[in-house]
């Protein structure tokens, strides 16, 4: 099997039909929990503002909501959503959740790497490809 290996600082180890990558750069601090974060937060930033009320044009305007819905329909979009998300690929949900807020805390080059690994394994997955197949034979369904 030839492999073409990134400049990086990685480890290649190929096993049977897959390749290993791992990264030779341990892996910095990290904040286990959104709570750690935010006692971060509040201590670094006493005086800035984390919660605050908005109405519907104010924070459509600047651009802090995503979805706007009628009052009581909340749970209803917020289920839909839900919905939508538990369709995806898993990896492309564990690449979500787990890579991409990584990407962010190391390195330029680390996050690159993270991205470009994750990218790739999570193309490789079946489903992964048959939604690109199903998008350039225009069958994908439209994202609203």
């Amino acid at each position: 099997m030839e492999t073409a290996v990134p400049a990086h600082d990685v480890d290649v180890e190929p096993r049977g039909d897959a390749l290993f990558v791992r990264n030779r750069e341990r892996l910095g601090s990290f904040r286990r929990s959104m709570v750690e974060s935010l006692d971060t937060w509040a201590a670094a930033t006493p005086d800035r503002v984390l919660f605050a009320q908005r109405d519907a044009d104010e924070g459509a305007a600047i651009g802090i909501s995503q979805y706007r819905v009628a009052s009581g329909e909340g749970v209803a979009k917020a289920i839909e959503l839900a919905q939508r998300i538990a369709a995806n690929a898993p990896m492309t949900n564990f690449a979500i959740i787990h890579a991409l807020p990584r990407t962010a805390e190391g390195s330029r080059d680390g996050g690159y790497l993270t991205e470009a690994l994750v990218s790739a394994i999570a193309q490789g997955e079946p489903e992964a490809k048959e939604r690109v197949r199903e998008f350039l034979e225009k069958r994908a369904a439209k994202v609203r």
